[in-house]
């Protein structure tokens, strides 16, 4: 489910992780429990040197592999993020680094081109298994010794699976990043593993009626969620209880108490149903470091190459499985010193790769074409100043965010969302060719329009009304107490409408009501918003200007998904072909709004579609740089490159 999940198959296969937690508490409860209950004790070294020679060698393998390939095979953007993401994963801490970035979330576009993303769900299983045996271990010693029995052990699982499973669905509704919390933490987690320990103490079904019952029911709840959920759904919370509770009712269904043996002699299954189980943990560890690699070798080659590149993960699997998983198998007892050895290499030997990375990656930077374009793929200035902030500009430092000019230059103020912020560079050339002074103030998904704006998306950081509201409100009252001699708007209105895979990205609202708009409506909407706005700030300057959307590929591509590879090669393969603003449907319905918002309050309207795709055509590269950082933004290059037609504006105030 996982694989098909990462190869764009399954949209909901990211659960398949959901079960795995399942299976592996119930893996690992019965072994432990079972030891309790026949031996009085928990071998607990035995148990952790098992689980090192287990799980280390073919991970550190893997991470040294990977780590040393990422500056140049992996998507250029997530470089850092990636070989940090590798060091953090052979210390078994992934799932809290990828929570502290990426914008704590599994789903984000930074985290999806991480190579070693899926490591996090390693960590945070064996974050578990070296505290919870230890707690069980103290659980059962507490018992009176001459009564021991699964007592103690049902209420350590049962206690522990509420508070968990309790802590989990609070903090997934509590904003994106509790959600994110919730989704890292083996804290958060612990109710999943709990589930499939606690199936280890159940009574087994009396009937072959209700046995079947339940592994039937359990494979319809871990389908439903499979095919119903997606990247949209709010995750974990309540709905992780679907494929969690799907898993534990297969696993009873085909388990008989303590013993854990399956009820009858059931017919064994496939012998390549048998391999895929064999090779399922290396299979985990390679699969998807080839699918990014092979996405980022040709990211616009289509849906067809990640499948292919699924299955070829097959065989970096079976030789990890025959080479290393058996090479190693486990024996009885495990030696100690020659497993805690190879246990500190296995962790050792990635972070020594991280060094090796960084070699690399300094090599790859000498190539002209790939320093050009990761220059291009920078963030524009006024976010890497701290301009882009959700502080309204009455209250930021005097002159804070101020470009060229002298104190009594005319001024130039730059306000709105981040596709205002895309044209800090040619504002900031423009402006010092004019003799002007450029301030500016910006907050990303914050559109300049008297209205309520939200993202329907759970793990993206919402933009409540109250934040947009008091940046803008702010903003205008500042303006209008300390108007600017020229005033320049921008908002990405093509961006807050324009349908995504699985719907609207954005909702909308009338200032003051709990009434969202329907897709339909939302134009209508939006036009009276920036007209209300546009209105206000035509009082705090004595000239206002409205720069129109200008064109992007929205749902188009993403340049930051091609490898260092492609850069050094043939740049146009990580490229599409060029396309018409013609076709730009959005667009149009973006322009068609700030047209009548801008007739209907007397406000200037700029229009830099040709300066950004010249006769009606946008390419995605011009004189060897990027047009676009991303989908949804210009990149520095552009915005430099419309400085001629932004000065050509200012001085026509000055004139």
């Amino acid at each position: 489910m996982v694989v098909l999940y990462h190869a764009g198959i399954l949209r909901g296969g990211f659960v398949g992780v959901d079960v795995f937690l399942v299976i592996s508490g119930f893996v690992i409860g019965r072994v432990l429990l079972s030891d309790l209950v026949s031996n009085d004790t928990v071998q607990l070294r035995q148990f952790y040197l098992r689980r090192i020679r287990r799980l280390l060698p073919a991970l550190s393998v893997m991470l040294v592999t990977v780590i040393i390939l990422i500056p140049v095979f992996a998507p250029a953007s997530v470089t850092k993020l990636g070989t940090r993401t590798g060091a953090a994963s052979a210390l078994l801490m992934a799932n809290a680094y990828l929570f502290r970035s990426s914008g704590g979330s599994y789903f984000s576009v930074d985290a999806s081109l991480n190579p070693l993303l899926h490591t996090w769900s390693l960590s945070l299983e064996e974050q578990f298994y070296l505290v919870f045996p230890l707690l069980l271990l103290i659980a059962w010693k507490l018992s009176k010794r001459g009564v021991r029995s699964a007592s103690s052990l049902k209420m350590l699982i049962s206690t522990t699976f509420g508070v968990s499973l309790a802590l989990c669905l609070w903090l997934s509704y509590r904003g994106p990043n509790a959600l994110a919390f919730a989704f890292f933490s083996p804290v958060t987690r612990a109710w999943q593993f709990t589930a499939g320990m606690g199936i280890v103490l159940l009574p087994s079904f009396r009937t072959r009626i209700l046995q079947n019952a339940s592994t039937f029911g359990g494979l319809a709840l871990i389908a439903y969620a499979a095919f119903a959920f997606s990247d949209l759904t709010v995750f974990p919370g309540i709905a992780a209880v679907v494929p969690t509770l799907g898993a534990a009712l297969v696993i009873h269904g085909g388990t008989v108490g303590m013993s854990g043996h399956t009820r009858g002699e059931l017919p064994g299954p496939p012998r390549p149903l048998v391999h895929l189980g064999n090779i399922s943990y290396s299979w985990y560890l390679w699969h998807w470091p080839i699918i990014v690699f092979a996405g980022a070798s040709r990211p616009t080659s289509g849906r067809w190459l990640l499948p292919l590149a699924a299955a070829f993960s097959l065989l970096p699997a079976s030789v990890s499985y025959n080479w290393i998983e058996q090479g190693l198998k486990i024996r009885k007892p495990v030696p100690a010193r020659r497993t805690l050895v190879l246990g500190a290499t296995c962790v050792v030997a990635p972070l020594l790769a991280v060094g090796a990375s960084t070699l690399t990656l300094h090599w790859t930077q000498s190539f002209p074409q790939i320093a050009k374009v990761e220059a291009d793929l920078k963030h524009h200035i006024d976010r890497l100043s701290g301009c882009d902030s959700p502080t309204p500009l009455g209250e930021r430092p005097t002159n804070s965010c101020t470009w060229g000019g002298r104190s009594d230059s005319p001024r130039v103020v730059l306000i709105g969302d981040s596709n205002a912020g895309q044209l800090s560079e040619g504002l900031i050339s423009a402006a010092a060719s004019a003799g002007m002074q450029l301030q500016i103030a910006t907050k990303s998904a914050c559109p300049m329009a008297d209205i309520q704006i939200e993202t329907k998306i759970p793990r993206v950081t919402p933009q409540s009304a109250a934040l947009c509201s008091n940046f803008r409100d702010g903003t205008i009252a500042a303006l209008l107490a300390e108007p600017p001699d020229v005033l320049v708007v921008a908002s990405a209105v093509d961006w807050y409408m324009t349908p995504m895979r699985d719907g609207s990205k954005f909702r909308l609202a009338l200032p003051g009501s709990s009434q969202w708009a329907e897709q339909e409506d939302k134009a209508a909407l939006m036009q009276g918003g920036l007209s209300r706005t546009l209105r206000q700030l035509s009082e705090s300057a004595r000239r206002v200007i409205l720069v129109q959307t200008v064109p992007k590929p929205i749902g188009m591509f993403d340049i930051r998904r091609c490898s260092r590879l492609g850069f050094m090669t043939n740049i146009n393969r990580c490229l599409p072909k060029s396309f018409r603003v013609a076709d730009l449907k959005h667009l149009a319905n973006a322009h068609r709004i700030e047209r009548k918002a801008a007739e209907s309050t007397a406000v200037e309207l700029l229009d830099l579609t040709d300066s950004v795709c010249p006769h009606g055509r946008c390419d995605f590269l011009r004189d060897g740089h990027l047009t676009w950082r991303d989908e949804g933004h210009i990149s520095v290059f552009t915005s430099q490159s419309l400085s001629p037609e932004l000065t050509r504006v200012l001085v026509e105030s000055t004139g």
